[in-house]
C-alpha cells in the first residue's frame, strides 16, 4: 500500500463506478493499518461520498470495526451525524447491522442523535428492532432517554414489539 501511495500516477482519491474511494472500501471492509495509511494523505478526504451519499465512517458503522471508526472520528472534517441520500446515518447501519460496539462508540458522541430519522421516518431503534434484531443493539438503543420505544415512521408502524427486550421472541 505505501508502495501504491507513493506513486505519482496513483490517485488514492479515485473513485470507482460506484464513487467509492479506497478509504470507503478500506473503512467498510479494510484492516485498521490502511485506513491510517490513508488518511495520511493529503489528498484524501474522509468525507468523500459515493453515489449513495454514504461517508468512509458509514461504510465503518456497517461493517468496518470500531477501530476504523475510531481513525476516522479523529479527522476533524468528519461528522459523525452525516446523511446519506435515505437521510440515514452512520448510528444506523450499525443499529441494523447489530454492531453494539459501534453503536456504543456512535452514541457517545455529541454530535449524534439516537432518534435520527431517516427519509421513511424509520430511527435506528426502528432499525435494530426489524433488520438486525440484536437483542444487545435495541437494549443499549432503549437506554438512551432520547429514544422514543413508540416512535412511528411516514407509515404509522412503531418497532416490532416482539422485538423489544422483555418481548424478544425465543426467550
Amino acid at each position: 500500500m505505501r508502495l501504491l501511495l507513493g506513486r505519482e500516477d496513483v490517485d488514492p482519491e479515485s473513485g470507482d463506478y460506484h464513487d467509492r474511494t479506497p478509504l470507503s472500501y478500506a473503512a467498510g471492509f479494510g484492516t485498521e493499518g490502511t485506513v491510517k495509511l490513508l488518511l495520511e494523505c493529503e489528498e484524501v478526504n474522509p468525507e468523500s461520498r459515493d453515489f449513495l451519499g454514504r461517508t468512509p465512517l458509514s461504510h465503518a458503522a456497517e461493517c468496518g470495526g470500531v477501530g476504523n471508526i475510531k481513525l476516522l472520528l479523529e479527522q476533524e472534517v468528519v461528522n459523525p451525524e452525516s446523511r446519506d441520500d435515505s437521510d440515514r446515518t452512520p448510528l444506523s447501519y450499525a443499529a441494523q447491522c447489530g454492531r453494539v460496539g459501534e453503536v456504543k462508540l456512535l452514541l457517545g458522541c455529541e454530535e449524534v442523535n439516537p432518534e435520527s430519522r431517516d427519509f421513511l421516518g424509520r430511527t435506528p431503534l426502528s432499525h435494530a428492532a426489524d433488520f438486525g434484531g440484536d437483542e444487545g443493539t435495541v437494549k443499549l438503543l432503549l437506554e438512551c432517554k432520547e429514544v422514543n420505544p413508540e416512535s412511528r415512521d411516514n407509515s404509522g408502524r412503531t418497532p416490532p414489539p416482539t422485538r423489544l427486550p422483555g418481548l424478544w421472541v425465543g426467550k
